[in-house]
This record gives C-alpha cells, sequence and structure tokens, in this order.
C-alpha cells in the first residue's frame, strides 16, 4: 500500500522527493545496489555517499543485499520499499482506478506476447484501497511478479553478458554497470507503468511477506492460481 508523503519532508538530511528517486533507481527485484550509485545520483564525495548510506540504514529503509553475488551491496526493506512507492498526489475517483487497471492487465498481456522483452509477466496480484472498494482509493496497488526468460541453468558470466547485450540493443545510455544489468525488468515495469502515475507497484517478495498477515486480502488477477498460493502458504510456515 502506497505511503503519503509532504513534499516539505526530509529524509537523511535530503528532501524525501529527492530520496524517493534514488530508492525507486537502485530498486531492483533481482540485485543490490552499491555506494557509488549515490555518488553518481546526488553527486556526492565518497565519504558523503558512506554517510547517506549509514542514514539510510538507521533509518531502517535499507539493509545489507542478501543477494548471492552482491558483495558489499545493499538492498531495500520493506519500509524502504514503501517509501519508493509513496506518493505525494491526492486520492484518485474509483474510474480513474477502472482505467489504470484494465491498462495494466493489457500491457502484460502484450509483453508476454512479445519477443522484445527479456522478461515476462509471471503474476499480477490487487491489494489495497482500491480493492477494498473505496470510492476515493489513494491509488491501483499491484504485486508484479517477473521472470527471466533466460535458461536457468546458464553460468553467472553468461547471464550477465546476454542481460547487457539486450540492454545495449535498446540504445539506451546507462550511469552504472548494475542499470545494464537490470535493464530488462526495468524495460518491463516501465512499458507495465506506461506513465500511469495512479498505479503502484510492490516488490514481489515484499508482497509475499504482507500476504502472510491473516488479515491481509489480495486478488490474484493474473497468473498460476494455485501455485502462487503455494508460494504464499510456504511463508506462512
Amino acid at each position: 500500500m502506497t505511503v503519503k508523503i509532504s513534499p516539505s519532508q526530509q529524509v537523511a538530511g535530503i528532501p524525501v522527493m529527492e530520496v524517493r528517486k534514488f530508492l525507486r533507481r537502485v530498486h531492483s527485484d533481482f540485485r543490490g545496489f552499491w555506494p557509488e550509485q549515490a555518488v553518481q545520483h546526488f553527486n556526492f564525495t565518497s565519504r558523503r555517499a558512506r554517510q547517506f548510506i549509514h542514514d539510510l540504514q538507521a533509518e531502517g529503509l535499507i539493509e545489507p543485499s542478501t543477494h548471492e553475488f552482491d558483495k558489499d551491496a545493499y538492498q531495500l526493506t520493506d519500509k524502504g520499499r514503501s517509501l519508493g512507492r509513496s506518493s505525494a498526489a491526492k486520492a484518485i475517483i474509483r474510474v480513474t482506478g477502472d482505467k489504470a487497471l484494465k491498462g495494466l492487465l493489457q500491457r502484460a498481456k502484450e509483453v508476454n506476447a512479445s519477443d522484445d522483452f527479456l522478461c515476462s509477466v509471471e503474476a499480477v496480484v490487487l491489494f489495497g484501497s482500491y480493492l477494498k472498494g473505496e470510492e476515493r482509493p489513494n491509488d491501483v496497488d499491484a504485486a508484479v511478479k517477473l521472470r527471466t526468460r533466460l535458461p536457468e541453468n546458464l553460468g553467472t558470466d553468461e547471464f550477465a553478458r546476454r542481460m547487457r547485450e539486450h540492454a545495449r540493443k535498446s540504445n539506451r545510455q546507462f550511469s552504472t554497470y548494475l542499470e545494464e544489468l537490470q535493464w530488462p525488468e526495468t524495460q518491463v515495469k516501465l512499458y507495465l507503468r506506461k506513465r500511469v502515475r495512479c498505479l503502484s507497484f510492490q516488490a514481489w517478495d515484499s508482497f509475499v511477506r504482507l500476504a502472510k498477515e491473516p488479515d491481509f486480502e489480495y486478488s490474484i488477477l493474473m497468473g498460476d492460481r494455485v501455485r502462487l498460493l503455494e508460494e504464499i502458504a510456504r511463508q506462512k510456515t
């Protein structure tokens, strides 16, 4: 669910809107991020970047990465992901949410039918104020699960090579090696969002943790219902 913020707020001594932008930029379902990305994003010195990372960790927004190959990297916590999804916008009317959700599901089908993407959409799950039927929901909260189309038995180097090769075909400029590696999933998320402001995406792992709560309501709109329910059930044990 999306957190409401005020543009006048600050986090770790930085305007909250800038911190939100940074968290959105570095967030990935597959990889962590490094302090060097704060240097590039904010034009910080290395020392200032380390302090900023320390402050974010103290605020409970980030933690050391648990990804296997992310030495000295960090990842967003649930609180950090919530801030990344936060909004300073006003509540929407329900018809706006209806249109946004219909468009999201259509674009998910288009991704899965196209060879232009290296990731496909495995699941779309709805939750939050829109699902509860509120006439003025904050936004449309959805968890989107992506799956790489690359073979599972690829070695790490070959996996990275193919991800980067796909990124280079986009003719986009990437400021870091990590952004290049993340492009296949970023590409899908950008296409799904289509600049629709009221769409709020929840990281899949974070959604699964929320779904284990007994009073948490959600609706599976796309994906293998049996497999998804089993995945959520495993988190409850």
